[in-house]
């Protein structure tokens, strides 16, 4: 293996990167010209996976709040820093439970740095209510009006709780405040700031995750920005931009998924609505399904409906599926029984010897939130740093050749659909030809797909603490969802000296 050398030039400005995690960030800036010499993060598998990946990066695992600057960098001046800090306590997911104080400060560090090690530009990246952000105060009781501590219990009458065992909640009337604060006290450090929000999709990233980014300079160059590349399919043409790119061209294709029927834990009704809800709008109303061989080994390729289908192959089971994706939310997670098919099953020769005769409408569900479906070729919603709430839900369409055939009826297999009301149209047209759905699949979203979506690489091993192992999914998920997609700040650094 070729040894990367960790020794800098002694006349050079150096990268640093805070709350480095997967390297999204070290990535996009290295993609612009700018190596990244120290990472910092509290994260020990954060560091490892960080590591993996850039081995040419000095480490530092720590505490932010103890991390000296001046140590860190060993003095040297500092071109680029850039900045993500957690955002969980700043997002809207995280809804009404209650807020840290030590996090929501967590972006106060910047100031601590950029006062210390003056760099020429710091970047940051962090959900778009950050500009929400404002003090704290106790949650009160609605009855008694009295504090509520950490452990749910709520104080006696007279009793005075410290704060460090309050639960603490948004103060709405001062919204922003801190927000405010802190911008004012970068500029009063002598920078130029501006803020943006930018959606990855606009960019040519197959995800939506529409984040808030912020350019503060201290050079006296001006800000720039980048220029959007893409749109949405319905408006691209007109605006003179690339569509966004679809989520189907970050989806394993082969990886195999389990009928919804007859499972030993059912899935809830509200999983089952909102798969009917996509199944009717993008697969069973959908003029222009995407088409997709999945004959043998061979690199999957995709066809418009509206030219002639590939060469139907005479092998024992048929070599193609219509995918026709789409995404749903729920808010439940699937458990782990959701991965992985029998072989005999129809949809598991997905993976090896097609289907025989059918064709197989693939799907997304997003698990979370309320939002309804999309079509597969937007890209991908946001991926949270909670994981396991996107998986692939699959519709196999079985040509219609009616009762008598040499083929398999088709209204048979309906009778399990029927059972459920809410399936209860399963005809769809392609072309000329009728067919009928005769099961519904679904797999969870694997963690590489979703590292694809940010155009990241999951390294194959981590050392963590002289254990050297694989990363596992929910680990790999947390650092997906907690990632910046590299080509946001590639974009950004474009034109850093």
């Amino acid at each position: 293996m070729k040894h990367v050398s960790t020794q800098w030039a002694l006349d050079a400005e150096i990268t640093v990167v805070l709350f480095a995690g997967l390297g999204g960030a070290c990535e996009g800036l290295e993609d612009a010209g700018c190596p990244v010499h120290v990472a910092c993060n509290h994260d020990p598998v954060a560091i490892a996976a960080h590591a993996a990946n850039h081995p040419h990066t000095r480490h530092v695992t720590g505490d932010i709040f103890d991390v000296d600057p001046l140590e860190a960098t060993g003095g040297r001046a500092v071109n680029v820093l850039w900045a993500s800090p957690d955002c969980r306590d700043h997002s809207v997911a995280k809804g009404g439970a209650p807020r840290s104080a030590r996090v929501r400060s967590l972006p106060w560090q910047v100031c601590r740095w950029v006062g210390k090690v003056r760099p020429r530009i710091v970047m940051m990246e962090n959900v778009r209510e950050i500009r929400g952000w404002g003090p704290l105060i106790a949650k009160r009781d609605r009855t008694t009006g009295r504090v509520v501590k950490l452990d749910g219990t709520v104080a006696a009458r007279g009793e005075r709780v410290p704060r460090h065992l309050q639960q603490l909640v948004r103060d709405k009337r001062r919204t922003g405040k801190s927000f405010r604060a802190f911008v004012r006290h970068l500029r009063q450090l002598g920078g130029e700031y501006e803020d943006r929000d930018l959606c990855c999709a606009d960019f040519g990233v197959p995800t939506t995750r529409r984040r808030w980014f912020a350019v503060v300079r201290y050079d006296a160059l001006p800000i720039a920005w980048p220029q959007r590349t893409h749109a949405p399919r319905d408006r691209a043409k007109s605006e003179r931009l690339r569509p966004w790119v679809g989520a189907h061209t970050i989806i394993d294709w082969s990886i195999p998924m389990r009928s919804i029927f007859n499972r030993p834990r059912p899935l809830r009704p509200n999983t089952e609505r909102r798969i009917a809800h996509g199944l009717r709008r993008y697969i069973l109303e959908n003029p222009r399904p995407f088409i997709m061989p999945i004959t043998h080994t061979g690199a999957p390729r995709a066809y418009d409906t509206t030219e002639p289908l590939p060469t139907i192959t005479g092998a024992h089971r048929g070599e193609l599926s219509v995918v026709s994706a789409w995404m749903a939310q729920h808010n439940f997670t699937v458990d782990q029984g959701v991965v992985g098919t029998d072989l005999n099953d129809p949809l598991s020769t997905l993976t090896s010897r097609g289907t025989q005769q059918q064709l197989t409408a693939a799907t997304l569900a997003h698990l979370r939130g309320t939002s309804q479906s999309a079509d597969i070729e937007d890209p991908l919603p946001t991926v949270t740093s909670g994981g396991r709430h996107i998986a692939c839900v699959g519709a196999f369409l079985t040509k219609y050749y009616g009762q008598g055939s040499q083929h398999q009826d088709a209204r048979e297999p309906l009778h399990a659909l029927t059972t459920l009301a809410r399936f209860g149209v399963v005809g769809v047209e392609i072309g000329s030809a009728s067919y009928a759905i005769t099961d519904i699949t679904m797999r969870m979203l694997d963690v590489r797909e979703a590292a694809a979506a940010h155009e990241l690489r999951l390294p194959t091993w981590v050392n963590i603490g002289g254990e050297i192992r694989p990363l596992t999914k929910t680990e790999g998920m947390r650092l997906v969802g907690n990632s910046v997609p590299k080509r946001m700040p590639s974009w950004l650094a474009g034109d850093v000296p």
